[in-house]
């Protein structure tokens, strides 16, 4: 699968999943909906090879799409923590998930392929060398993550 096609695919079913859970109220819905959003926010773009890795990429498109139209994910309040404001954060995903579903009636696959790589390298600005994209400097969550000091596991 090309990698920018995989990035949609995949944080458009973490949208989807957490719109279904928040929508039925499954037990555990707002659970689920911050494991999700942790993942994919926090947890994978903190990797050490996160400027190539999918699941990373997935996290700061993710965190740059709802930052740059507004929808409350990067607020700092007056103590420098991250804050999200989960109604905006659930209007933004609806939203994206509606623009992913856009892209995908794109019938010729080559063209499909172009318009998505151009949809996440507008959010995403184009890495070197090795690195598919480079974290942007706004990214309040990534920058106070890797501020945490985590010693080194060895196995």
């Amino acid at each position: 699968m090309n990698f920018w096609v995989g990035v949609l695919e995949e944080i458009k079913v973490d949208c989807q999943t957490i719109i279904r859970v928040q929508q039925q109220h499954y037990p555990w819905w707002r659970e689920v909906t911050e494991f999700i959003l942790f993942e994919r926010l926090v947890r994978y773009p903190a990797q050490h090879d996160a400027t190539s890795n999918f699941d990373a990429a997935t996290g700061v498109l993710l965190f740059s799409w709802l930052k740059r139209r507004g929808h409350g994910i990067s607020i700092c309040d007056s103590s420098g923590k991250a804050i999200m404001d989960f109604e905006k954060c659930l209007t933004g995903l609806h939203a994206l998930v509606k623009e992913i579903e856009g892209l995908e009636e794109i019938e010729d696959d080559a063209t499909y392929k172009q318009e998505v790589e151009s949809f996440v390298m507008n959010e995403l600005e184009p890495g070197n060398l090795n690195d598919r994209y480079i974290i942007p400097d706004d990214y309040l969550i990534h920058d106070m993550n890797m501020k945490v000091n985590i010693p080194i596991l060895f196995f």
